[in-house]
């Protein structure tokens, strides 16, 4: 038997292996795309496609057969493992019976169904980079002949027929093709081939362990969030011969040795020995009952906890497909010897970057809300590491960034003089950087990427961030703290989805309330009396204290605070405060000061920190 939980990081090495052979496809593709340069003839594009396309497919041949040469070594590692983990757990329950179950190696029928199980999930892997193949080598084809086509027509130029070739290579190539029709990404067919394999071989091996014990029944495991047509016969016990007068017949009630059924396609249940009398249930009914019906909420919606596991797998294919795009523009970008065209895929990559960042804010949004659990395995790209991830988040930050041509428009606009960090009084450049030196390190790492993109109008007094203008407007004599709050509501541009910060600020709110018991002022003057300064509010403590003003609509004052008006003008305004207070306060890093805020505002904290350093 193997146990639901063991299927969650048993694939992550193979995975990495094909992950890198998608890449290297996708990579050489895109640079045979870019290399055609500036093709006029018909003729020669049809002479470089035919030897382009040949080479592409021996060299993915030759990819292929390295990968396969690894891969089948980790395929072994990974049988032998899952037969000796599946072995350990029957035999406990065989020998606590009075059994003696011989060890693995000692079984020469379960050896025989581990090595076939093993050689059939090689071969299939073989089948699949083969057909990857030549898949490549049509999505290759495709793209060329798609890109001549449109330079050809007139309809497009050189330069956005090789966009065009090259969004469409990212978005194909690396499939398999089932002979029903069906197409499944690289990584997602061999996880399904060696999670499938990996139960089934298990299962036989534990069925061949049960003929020789004389076991006839067995249990089934059980987990929450199991598909509607498993959750009707898991957590049960089951007769193999099906004579057993109280127990249902194993293969017809479960569907055992069939696709859709227990141990088919992707399916992580497993089963175990029972012997009546000595074995106790591991799954109550009550349990189970709780299993199957186990929700989910999210935005006001009960949801069935499979159907949001099922919500979360889409997402993260989102994810996937966006990252090996933007692997793709950044081999474009790189390869490319035309300045236009460089330039065009790195604007590409900056549009995409932003729709990356929003499909990842979403789904960590919607893990954290649901508490599901993040899979980060299941979001990677190999070829997609941290130095794309940092172009991505830069390129993200660029669709917001300021330039010399947009200042001008900002002058009209604003009617006043609109600079960069650099164009601000010396006296303000220096205490915020001397300042800044002394800050958290996470924050003084945001800060600084973000100081760069950002534009600034200095004042008589006041101070905000203008979300239209996506201007600073700092006053010559604020507090750098200030200035640090401002820029960190420039910063939340990027990240628009602010649900998770509203959820934990309730939660905080309720728990300042309970522990308050209603008087959240005393409360707070008796347990920080360091907030207070001769009756004053310590300058320290501002963000804490606007953040309880807001969570209270302005009802509670501790010597600050935005005000009732402005705290019910919005459902995003108490967030996107809360994260500009959270960024002065870390900014000032005065150490009880934090203490206070961690104390106060434990979730909000843990969600702020966990997007800080995302952001970073």
């Amino acid at each position: 038997m193997l146990p639901p939980g063991y299927y969650d990081s048993m694939t992550e090495d193979i995975l990495e292996l094909y992950g890198k052979l998608d890449q290297t496809i996708l990579r050489d593709i895109v640079r045979r795309l870019v290399k055609t340069g500036r093709i006029t003839s018909t003729a020669e594009w049809q002479i470089m496609r035919g030897q382009d396309s040949g080479l592409l497919y021996q060299a993915i041949l030759e990819a292929a057969a390295k990968t396969t040469g690894q891969s089948e070594a980790e395929i072994r590692r990974i049988f032998a493992e899952a037969g000796q983990t599946a072995v350990e757990y029957d035999s406990r329950i065989y020998k606590a019976a009075g059994l003696t179950p011989p060890p693995l190696v000692l079984s020469p029928q379960a050896a025989r169904v581990l090595e076939s199980g093993l050689q059939k999930t090689s071969g299939y892997l073989r089948n699949l980079t083969m057909t990857t193949a030549l898949g490549a080598q049509q999505a290759y084809i495709a793209a060329s002949t798609l890109a001549e086509m449109q330079i050809e027509s007139g309809a497009f130029d050189y330069v956005t027929a090789i966009r065009n070739a090259i969004r469409q290579a990212s978005g194909g190539g690396q499939w398999v093709t089932y002979p029903t029709g069906h197409k499944d990404r690289l990584d997602v067919a061999v996880r399904r081939a060696v999670l499938t394999g990996v139960g089934q071989t298990a299962a036989r091996v534990g069925l061949a362990y049960a003929d020789d014990m004389g076991c006839d029944l067995v249990e089934v495991t059980a987990h929450a969030g199991a598909r509607p047509s498993h959750a009707a016969w898991q957590g049960k016990v089951y007769s193999r011969s099906g004579h057993h007068p109280k127990y249902p017949n194993f293969v017809q009630s479960t569907g055992y040795g069939t696709g859709p059924g227990l141990c088919g396609w992707n399916c992580r249940h497993s089963f175990y020995p029972y012997f009546e009398g000595l074995s106790e249930s591991a799954y109550p009914r009550e349990e189970i009952a709780a299993m199957n019906n186990a929700t989910v909420e999210y935005e006001g919606e009960t949801i069935p906890l499979y159907d949001a596991t099922q919500r979360q797998r889409a997402m993260e294919r989102r994810i996937r497909d966006t990252k090996r795009e933007l692997a793709g523009l950044d081999e474009g970008a790189r390869a490319a010897e035309d300045d236009e065209l460089k330039q065009s895929l790195r604007e590409d990559f900056a549009a995409k970057s932003a729709v990356l960042k929003r499909q990842e804010a979403a789904y960590k949004d919607f893990v954290y809300t649901t508490g599901l659990q993040k899979d980060t395995s299941r979001v990677q790209v190999q070829g997609f590491g941290r130095s794309q991830a940092q172009k991505a988040v830069w390129a993200a930050g660029e669709q917001y960034a300021e330039s010399d041509f947009t200042r001008p428009i900002k002058r009209v606009v604003m009617r006043k003089d609109v600079v960069n960090f650099e164009g601000l009084p010396q006296q303000v450049q220096t205490s915020f950087t001397n300042a800044l030196s002394h800050a958290h390190p996470d924050v003084r790492k945001l800060l600084e990427k973000v100081i760069p993109q950002t534009d600034f109008c200095l004042t008589d007094g006041d101070n905000c961030y203008n979300i239209f203008t996506r201007v600073v407007c700092i006053g010559k004599k604020s507090a750098p703290s200030t200035l640090a709050h401002e820029l960190f509501h420039r910063s939340n541009m990027v990240w628009t989805n602010r649900s998770h910060f509203r959820e934990a600020l309730e939660r905080d709110y309720n728990l300042l309330l309970k522990r308050s018991n209603g008087s959240i002022a005393r409360y707070i003057r008796q347990n920080f009396p360091d907030m207070f300064l001769d009756n004053s509010l310590n300058p320290t403590y501002r963000g804490v204290a606007d953040i309880i003003n807001g969570m209270t609509k302005g009802k509670v004052c501790l010597g600050t605070g935005h005000g009732p008006t402005y705290w019910k003008s919005g459902k995003n305004v108490l967030p996107r405060e809360a994260w500009a207070q959270f960024g002065r306060t870390y900014f000032d890093n005065q150490e009880k000061a934090v203490q206070a805020f961690q104390e106060l505002f434990p979730n909000f904290n843990r969600r702020a920190i966990m997007t800080l350093k995302e952001m970073i």
